[in-house]
């Protein structure tokens, strides 16, 4: 059986390039973008491109991935024989997987690609129809890609005749095992002249959705663009990717017996009117309108990096509140060259006494909602939680910071581990002279603000040849590991901290991080199979794009930080 984390590796190793980079140099704010026309004035979610992505970056991104396209395609051509060769009762995904294999194979370039009808640079979009999703991608040949699909449908074994609506061609794939004719939901996907389209949503709304789906029904008014445009401008984003998600205009739609959505769950038999009431969708309101909307973009989109930020829009006063939980912590240094910088800066003891505010909020007014019982129960029980006595260490927590030069193949032996690291808490001394009282050895130690750092003795080290050292700053207690480290623990405890709302701020080595989660991948899935398992034909293949990427993937930059606009999150790769 194929593994969906195998499928998802290989499949995104060869959409990689529908994500490539841009000229720095290149701005332009306009629109080009035809798709947005079908668009309909206030859905709820919407994510397109204003802009194609120029030629000279795409062709530049093909060349920096060629490596990976080889080695894909050299695995394309083994997996192939691999699976043709196989019985059929091997493998029951297999024939849908061996005619997407044969369809890719020797076709991973931009010219091969285009030859099966995609376009590197064409616009998209994917909105909603009420709740109900629509995804709109421009084609390089509409014929071609018909042509594809069809082969594709006819190889894999899947019955899925064209159907026609008003002399437009379609096909229907039901969701479930129904035939799409009742409340069941479906699949459609259509090529139109320019464009591959393709819907979700239930066969009762067959009638009023499909003419949409299928360009024969312009709405009315669409805002599409301009949204995007406001949100480009007001962010800093670039036009080649941006998104809005509407959680209470979602929630409206959903509540709504006149909506589309609302239709949709009457028709299903779900009367929300009925079955949660007006008091019972105000409060869900409520709840909602707390973060109300989710936009992200791309920051950036070169040749060699990719930026990204999501930004989840909080109420004004959540936002303020959260704010006020940073604590003054320097953040990881954004031009590391070492295996993990990592800091963390939130301030423990107003992190309770915010929790403790809420949860007091609703344990007084709880909810009247029979639905959200729970979270009374929740909050309840957490409110009593955090009444509890917490040791002055944790209440005083501000922040912990990391910075390895080495991490070996194992982790947890620390003769592999090279760095510094920091506790940042309210009046560290006070904390080292308890810990003192305890451990004679550490009393030993002259351990004040601005002493230089002192060698742990052995006897407090489990692990034998550990070099250690210790040191004391205002506001943090320092550690590094690892020998000629404590050369510079006294400056790493001596950074200057910015103001910013940043909470959490990590940059890494990729390649690094993956071979990590690589490592506890294989770990997992050898705990978990069975001990006459094997690796599936396509598993090849997917190791072989991971090892490929691998190699290319440069550092990781990612920030989490509290705004009066809510919470931003902010990632940047690069690329060797």
């Amino acid at each position: 059986m194929l593994h969906t984390r195998t499928l998802a590796a290989a499949a995104a190793s060869m959409l990689i390039l529908a994500a490539c980079g841009r000229d720095d140099t290149f701005i332009d704010s306009g629109v080009d973008n035809d798709l947005l026309a079908h668009v309909p004035a206030g859905t709820p979610y919407l994510s397109a491109n204003l802009q194609p992505i120029p030629d000279e970056i795409i062709d530049s991104y093909l060349q920096r991935a060629q490596p990976v396209l080889d080695v894909l395609q050299r695995e394309l051509t083994s997996t192939r024989q691999a699976l043709a060769s196989a019985p059929t009762s091997d493998h029951s995904l297999d024939p849908v997987i061996l005619a997407l294999v044969n369809e890719f194979d020797g076709k991973l370039n931009r010219s091969g690609l285009e030859e099966l009808g995609l376009d590197l640079q064409a616009p998209r979009a994917l909105y909603g129809m009420g709740a109900f999703p629509v995804f709109r991608m421009g084609l390089s040949d509409a014929t071609r890609l018909r042509a594809t699909i069809q082969r594709i449908l006819d190889a894999g074994g899947i019955a899925a005749p064209q159907l026609d609506h008003q002399g437009t061609g379609y096909w229907r794939l039901p969701a479930s095992d129904d035939t799409g004719a009742g409340r069941g939901g479906a699949i459609y996907i259509a090529i139109l002249d320019n464009q591959l389209t393709i819907g979700i949503f239930p066969a009762s709304l067959e009638s009023e959705l499909l003419p949409h789906l299928l360009g024969q029904s312009m709405p009315a008014e669409s805002d599409a663009a301009e949204r995007l445009q406001a949100i480009n401008e007001r962010q800093g984003y670039t036009p080649y990717g941006t998104g809005s998600f509407d959680l209470l205009a979602l929630t409206d739609e959903l509540f709504s017996s006149e909506s589309v959505s609302g239709r949709a769950l009457m028709d299903a038999g779900i009367d929300v009117s009925t079955q949660l009431g007006p008091m019972c969708r105000e409060e869900i309101r409520q709840i909602v309108s707390q973060a109300p909307r989710v936009h992200s973009g791309l920051t950036e989109l070169t040749s060699d990096s990719v930026g990204y930020e999501l930004v989840v829009e909080a109420e004004p006063g959540l936002a303020a509140e959260l704010a006020g939980l940073v604590a003054r912590v320097p953040q990881a240094d954004p031009d590391s060259v070492g295996v993990l910088e990592f800091a963390l800066g939130l301030k423990v003891g107003a992190l309770r006494d915010f929790l403790r505010g809420r949860t007091a909020a609703v344990a007084e007014a709880p909810y009247r909602c029979q639905h959200l019982q729970e979270l009374n129960d929740a909050a309840r029980k957490m409110y009593t939680q955090l009444n509890q006595p917490i040791p002055p260490l944790v209440n005083n927590f501000e922040g912990l910071r990391i910075s390895l030069n080495r991490l070996g193949s194992n982790p947890a032996q620390a003769e592999q581990v090279e760095g510094v690291m920091a506790i940042h808490v309210e009046q560290p001394e006070m904390f080292v002279g308890m810990a003192q009282m305890f451990l004679p050895d550490l009393a030993a130690l002259q351990l004040t603000p601005g002493a230089p750092p002192a060698r742990l003795p052995a006897s407090m080290i489990p692990l034998p040849g550990v070099v250690a050292f210790a040191a004391l700053s205002d506001s943090a207690i320092g550690l590094s590991v690892g020998a000629g480290e404590e050369a510079r623990l006294a400056d790493y405890l001596d950074e200057d901290s910015e103001p910013g709302g940043t909470f959490l701020s990590m940059n890494y080595d990729t390649e690094t991080y993956l071979e990590y989660t690589d490592r506890f991948s294989d770990q997992m899935a050898q705990f978990q199979a069975g001990p006459d398992e094997e690796p599936g034909p396509i598993h090849g293949l997917a190791e072989a794009a991971r090892q490929a990427y691998k190699a290319m993937a440069g550092r990781t930059d990612t920030r989490m930080s509290f705004s009066e606009e809510g919470i931003h999150i902010t990632s940047r790769m690069t690329f060797k």
